[in-house]
């Protein structure tokens, strides 16, 4: 028995290697659909079950992934399925306390037998050991974290500087280990979740909460926005009308990283019609670290389906810093389909707004966007939209989320008297927005 656990740690060892490596590398050699396994069904069969596609994966599930790995080879697939089962909130260093740190060392133990040495894994067995007080054991599984990992890992440098410095300096590991569990305590602090008017499923909450976009987040305030806008419509067959549309915006934090925002609009009749009076809408939405939970207009809601991605962040602010989220709409109970989104930003210069635009204070950073969306069902995804925006430092919030409009072209907000102008592609129709006023307020 023993014999077999050493083989299937040194197997899954390599597997994980191999997880990093380029996709030739880590895959078997057989096709899956080739691969019959003891209960007669294939391996491609076995991967295309539920339990094998579910998020969060069973850990169960994750075992049965590490055992097949051994037998049959690193396939990427199950791969995937073992690192899931070995992010279980339950085994992530963040879970590892003072008071449950022996305990704990028990299951990444169990675990670590089981699934292998994935980076998670060690890191939260250095911590449990650290809190244990087993320096010599959490220096051990510091350089074997060192050796799963990528050249490229977030916090490698800091490990490597760590182990070079241990063989002269005894306190080096203690210094990183309390720096390790004074970070994981602010994790906790941060990962309280905050009560949305919606269920949100616990897959979802990991990938955010383990995201750098929301832990690097300030902390958010409460703003109120205001703008007046006139819209005016210019038509070769209809002649002119024309309506003054004002917007008031409430964002208030839930929790300390999320935001609920809500927009009220009221608007004028048209110029040609002013006896029949314009309904005013309001739209409210739910957010953290820029992905909507929950978004409702009228008598449609959607709320988040799935998150395919977070990555990088915008905080702390520095040219170069990008962020991209990747995520799903479910389609609203009252109808439509569900909603695809992937949007992309990056800084790309640091302005002191305080200075051209005495509504803001501080620094702000320009950023470069891309969005695109496709609907479920569809083929193709829309069209990839290019806009500026601006990273507002002080508020924590870019313009575009705070005035709840597009900007001017260099992504700026515009001075009252501003006005642009959109012109049909067909012909015979020129619309005109002229920006009349705009004010905001900020608290704590």
């Amino acid at each position: 028995m023993r014999k077999n656990k050493l083989a299937l740690r040194v197997a899954l060892s390599l597997a994980i290697s191999l997880a990093h490596a380029p996709e030739a590398l880590a895959q078997g050699q057989q096709p899956v659909s080739e691969i019959e396994l003891d209960s007669g069904i294939t391996l491609k069969d076995w991967l295309e079950l539920p339990a094998s596609k579910a998020t969060p994966v069973r850990f169960a599930t994750g075992i049965e992934a590490a055992q097949y790995i051994r037998r049959y080879g690193p396939y990427r697939e199950l791969l995937a399925i073992v690192q899931q089962a070995s992010q279980a909130e339950s085994l992530d260093p963040s879970a590892v306390t003072r008071e449950n740190a022996s305990a704990k060392l028990v299951e990444l133990r169990a675990a670590r037998a089981a699934l292998g040495d994935w980076p998670g894994l060690l890191m939260a067995s250095v911590i449990a050991h650290g809190m244990a007080g087993d320096r010599k054991a959490a220096l051990a599984d510091l350089k074997s974290w060192l050796r799963t990992v990528p050249a490229n890992e977030k916090g490698r440098a800091d490990v490597v500087a760590v182990l070079a410095a241990a063989g002269s300096d005894p306190l080096a590991i203690d210094a990183y280990l309390a720096s390790q569990q004074k970070g994981q305590e602010e994790i906790r602090r941060v990962m309280v979740r905050p009560a949305l008017p919606v269920d949100i499923d616990p897959a979802s909450w990991s990938v955010i909460e383990k995201s750098d976009a929301y832990r690097n987040m300030p902390k958010a305030r409460s703003l109120t926005m205001s703008n007046t806008i006139k819209e005016v419509h210019l038509s070769q067959y209809s002649g002119e009308a024309a309506k003054t549309v004002r917007t008031l915006k409430t964002s208030t934090p839930v929790g300390e990283r999320c935001v609920r925002s809500k927009t009220d609009t009221t608007s004028s009749p048209w110029s040609n019609d002013m006896s029949s009076p314009i309904a005013p809408t309001s739209a409210e939405t739910y957010s953290c670290a820029g992905i909507a939970m929950l978004t409702s207009y009228g008598g449609t809601k959607h709320v988040l389906r799935k998150i395919n991605k977070i990555s990088g962040s915008l905080f702390p602010p520095v040219v170069g810093a990008q962020v991209e989220t990747d995520y799903e709409l479910a389609p609203s109970p009252a109808g439509g389909k569900g909603l695809r989104t992937v949007r992309k930003c990056r800084i790309t210069e640091r302005i002191e707004i305080g200075k051209t635009d005495r509504r803001f204070s501080g620094d702000a950073w320009k950023l470069d966007c891309t969005t695109a969306s496709r609907l479920d069902g569809a083929e193709a995804w829309g069209e990839t939209l290019a806009f500026k925006d601006l990273l507002l430092q002080d508020l924590g919030i870019t313009l575009i989320e705070l005035v709840g409009t597009r900007l001017n072209d260099d992504g700026t907000v515009p001075q009252p008297g501003y006005k642009t102008v959109y012109n049909a592609p067909s012909g015979g129709l020129s619309i005109s927005y002229t920006f009349e006023s705009f004010s905001f307020t900020a608290s704590n």
